[in-house]
């Protein structure tokens, strides 16, 4: 089950990530057809679901504990969970208060942090791709999950500065030319 929920940020409060309407899906296939065709999919954080204990168990089965990842570890936890899942369930309504830190590593502008943002994203790319293919996971689920983070990682880059910003505006053209292919002709 996922649900929307409330931003809060410098005094602020905005809707995070909005669900328009309840939606239900019966199967992995029916979800990932319905995902694959979303602009703002995947929505991979673990605080905006609901997740039966058994499949929660088996993730944790599947992904290597002896990993510390800082970054993108609800892109890599999501994918594994959406993939062990049957049904899914959408409500409009918001069960959740997100109270942005000014301190996370997702806001960081310290190059250090940034730099292993980046190397954790490129781990949970191989991660994703590795696990993927061993447990013959959805290949929509995983692509849109792979383009997201590549797009994510290149951002990480040119804040440090580790790409131009003329290279970073190509990849951002040809990111969002292939994400509009897959929304309107499921490509």
């Amino acid at each position: 089950m996922q649900f929307s929920a409330y931003n809060y940020e410098n005094g602020n409060t905005t809707i995070f990530d909005k669900i328009l309407e309840n939606d239900s899906f019966e199967s992995l296939e029916e979800y990932a057809n319905y995902m694959y065709r979303q602009k703002g999919y995947p929505r991979w954080n673990l605080w905006s679901i609901i997740v039966k204990r058994d499949i929660y168990l088996k993730a944790f089965e599947i992904l290597n504990s002896k990993d510390r990842i800082i970054m993108a570890e609800d892109a890599l936890m999501s994918f594994v969970l959406w993939n062990l899942s049957n049904k899914f369930c959408h409500i409009c309504d918001i069960l959740y208060y997100y109270r942005q830190n000014e301190n996370s590593t997702t806001r960081s502008k310290n190059d250090e942090i940034i730099s292993r943002n980046s190397k954790d994203r490129v781990f949970v790319i191989h991660k994703i791709k590795a696990i993927s293919k061993k447990y013959k996971f959805n290949s929509k689920i995983a692509k849109v999950f792979v383009e997201n983070l590549k797009y994510y990682e290149y951002c990480d880059r040119l804040m440090y500065r580790k790409i131009n910003k003329i290279v970073f505006k190509i990849y951002d053209k040809y990111f969002r030319f292939k994400r509009r292919l897959r929304v309107k002709f499921g490509v």
